[in-house]
């Protein structure tokens, strides 16, 4: 998985309030230990405020960015990890290629695989944008390797794609692509959510061949 940048009000604001928050915490467990006379042993030290903010930082990174209450977001960036299905059409070819995408999503981090019966892609630089316009879209770039069943005529390559999202949540995506030099090939690419469970490459394959021989 590869950071991702995001212009989302929480990324240019958590860093403050987790330190606040740590700060705070670190004093409210001082007066705890105060006002209960209790002694800690030598061999344990109490919680650092760098090892509180740490451990802020690690919650709201892996799951609480994601989660809402009451109706609250606490981060307007997209959750888009799961394994998603769909069909890719080309400039290059007029018919339509089934392909599996399988997108691992944290706070920082985002990874994203494209899986189709002559090539495997994985992103290798990515950005949301418009997160604070309500109109985020995810676009990254790709390197592609062609399998050994692949035609001779396929070469590896790099592209970008465009991908707009729901900010109420992600179910179905439609976007677009192009590739770099080598291919300069472009097309659209629809995708529906089939699961949240991020599948492994070998899980992603069978869903892909038992979807093509149908």
């Amino acid at each position: 998985m590869n950071n991702y940048s995001a212009d989302s009000k929480d990324r240019s604001n958590f860093h403050w309030i987790a330190i606040v928050m740590a700060i705070g915490g670190g004093y409210l467990f001082h007066i705890a230990i105060d006002m209960s006379s209790a002694s800690i042993p030598w061999w344990l030290e109490t919680p650092s405020i760098l090892g509180i903010y740490g451990v802020i930082n690690w919650a709201y990174s892996s799951f609480i960015w994601k989660t809402s209450l009451w109706g609250f977001k606490f981060s307007s960036i997209p959750n888009c990890q799961g394994t998603w299905k769909g069909t890719i059409s080309s400039s290059y070819s007029n018919k339509k290629i089934p392909c599996i995408i399988v997108i691992r999503q944290t706070w920082r981090k985002i990874l994203v695989s494209l899986y189709t019966n002559t090539s495997t892609s994985h992103s290798t630089v990515a950005t949301i944008t418009g997160c604070r316009e309500n109109n985020p879209t995810l676009i990254y770039e790709y390197q592609n390797m062609p399998s050994n069943s692949a035609p001779e005529s396929m070469s590896g390559h790099f592209g970008m794609v465009h991908l707009p999202l729901s900010p109420s949540g992600c179910r179905n995506l439609q976007g677009e692509y192009y590739t770099g030099k080598g291919r300069q090939t472009y097309g659209s690419i629809i995708l529906s959510l089939i699961e949240t469970k991020v599948l492994s490459a070998a899980d992603a394959m069978t869903i892909l061949n038992n979807s093509s021989t149908l």
